[in-house]
């Protein structure tokens, strides 16, 4: 599913942004479907060549855990750091439904994070290399997810 957070029709508040998410989540919660859903990854800006994520405060914590245990299980640990920050993204509309979910977001984009949203926010500053770490984590993750059970 494909949501963007920055999706405010003035300028990103409390109220003004993550219509997508919300969206979604209300009408799971219409359908009380909310409880098929057994955990939510949200991953954002992961193409960054010089990867660096942090632990997402607001996340679910063993949801997070298990991102980061799966990245160092398999050698990627360096990329997954020990810091964290908050961050409001679309995981939020997630855990407001009681689902557990996980953001998993590069945020330190470009030196002093000068590419973020300008014009030097060009193909040539991603990494395929990072995109395949990103996406080895959530995989292993989401093989560790099914079979917790």
């Amino acid at each position: 599913m494909f949501f963007d957070g920055e999706d405010a029709l003035g300028r990103w508040s409390e109220t003004d942004g993550l219509y997508g998410s919300r969206h979604f989540t209300r009408r799971l919660a219409d359908e009380g479907a909310q409880h098929q859903i057994k955990a939510v990854i949200v991953i954002d800006m992961i193409g960054n060549s010089h990867l660096d994520i942090q632990r997402e405060r607001y996340s679910t914590p063993w949801l997070t855990d298990l991102v980061f245990a799966q990245a160092q299980r398999l050698g990627y640990g360096r990329y997954f750091l020990k810091n964290s920050r908050s961050i409001e993204d679309d995981q939020l509309a997630f855990l407001e439904l009681g689902i557990p979910a996980v953001e998993v977001i590069d945020l330190d984009y470009g030196p002093l994070n000068l590419y973020w949203q300008t014009r030097f926010d060009t193909v040539d500053k991603c990494s395929p290399a990072s995109l395949a770490i990103v996406g080895d984590t959530v995989l292993s993750t989401l093989d560790a997810l099914e079979n917790a059970d």
